[in-house]
């Protein structure tokens, strides 16, 4: 079993929680690191950056992904009918989202609990 050591050897305090967390896929962090993001940031920093849309930039018709962020924003500000407002597939992005770290962090427990807990 891997073993988490400083540069002398000894293994560090933190080496029970890093093998926990360090389980998880690039894909769990990168959705909890923009949910903690959304949450902190203000609705109009979000909203007043402009379309970085091809569509609508070239052709002036917003695509199917058009306000997605502002709709997650929406979302886990709690304001779930304005969401769906903003953009209808807002709320199946957060689903999946959920979904994949929900399953993430199912694959870390069962994995540690196989290997008898944490030591």
């Amino acid at each position: 079993m891997l073993r988490a050591t400083n540069s002398a050897g000894a293994e560090t305090t933190s080496a029970p929680l890093r093998r926990i967390v360090g389980g998880f896929r690039p894909e769990t962090y990168a959705v909890l690191g923009a949910a903690v993001l959304l949450s902190v940031l203000r609705y109009d920093i979000i909203a007043s950056g402009g379309s970085w849309c091809l569509f609508d930039r070239v052709l002036g018709v917003q695509c199917w992904g058009c306000g997605i962020t502002r709709g997650l924003w929406l979302m886990l500000h709690g304001r779930f009918v304005h969401a769906q407002i903003m953009n209808p597939w807002s709320g199946v992005v957060a689903c999946i989202a959920a979904a994949a770290v929900a399953g993430d962090v199912v694959r870390v427990v069962r994995r540690v609990a196989a290997r008898g807990g944490i030591p």
